[in-house]
């Protein structure tokens, strides 16, 4: 009896392999049908839309017209903050957007003053702006660096241009206060940016 079942699930499994070897042709065609069918439907939807779809040629490629955007996203404390347009964004857990560097309130003589790199104070209310950068060897460099006061930004210089050369090594947020640390001709120098007064932390 063992056998006789074992023989009809062979024969079964017979069958059906039987049946797909000989209707193997139809069910390809079937299957070419529902695949062609669905890419009809999408060219249709497409060819719907067309008229608010941008048009572009091979030349846009190649004179920069269609490039990539690379928003600089960085860490300021716990705070998620975007650089994009000339303004600094802050985005929250939920993805909402608030302004805290509105780029066309920071003016020098009366213009736009355009920068490439910022920081903010501990408790956000100053910004350190990066607006010059001159390449000394192949990972260093000095910087212009302003200071803008964002409850009415205000915007002065990290070193006054009476000291002669402006850039500096390096500038950083003290982690508590208003103070700025910086290198400047080979010497440290701490600046308290509500006084303005700097002083020197080395001489040689």
């Amino acid at each position: 009896e063992g056998e006789g079942v074992s023989d009809a699930l062979v024969g079964t499994n017979k069958v059906d392999k039987s049946f797909f070897q000989r209707h193997r042709t139809a069910i390809s065609i079937a299957i070419m049908i529902v695949v062609a069918g669905a890419v009809t439907l999408l060219a249709v939807a497409l060819i719907g839309h067309e008229k608010n779809l941008p048009k572009f040629t091979m030349d846009d490629v190649f004179n920069s017209t269609l490039t990539p955007k690379y928003p600089a996203v960085q860490w300021e404390g716990d705070r998620l903050t975007l650089f994009e347009s000339g303004s600094v964004t802050e985005i929250d857990e939920t993805n909402k957007r608030t302004t805290v560097l509105d780029g066309s309130k920071v003016l020098e003589d009366g213009q736009v003053l355009p920068f490439s790199a910022y920081t903010f104070s501990a408790d956000g209310q100053y910004a350190l702006l990066t607006t010059t950068r001159t390449k000394v060897w192949r990972h260093s460099f000095t910087s212009r660096y302003m200071v803008v006061d964002l409850s009415d930004y205000t915007v002065f210089p990290l070193v006054p241009p009476s000291e002669g050369e402006i850039e500096c090594q390096y500038a950083l947020w003290a982690p508590t206060n208003h103070t700025i640390g910086y290198v400047y001709g080979g010497n440290v120098y701490v600046q308290d940016v509500e006084t303005r007064v700097q002083v020197a932390v080395t001489t040689d």
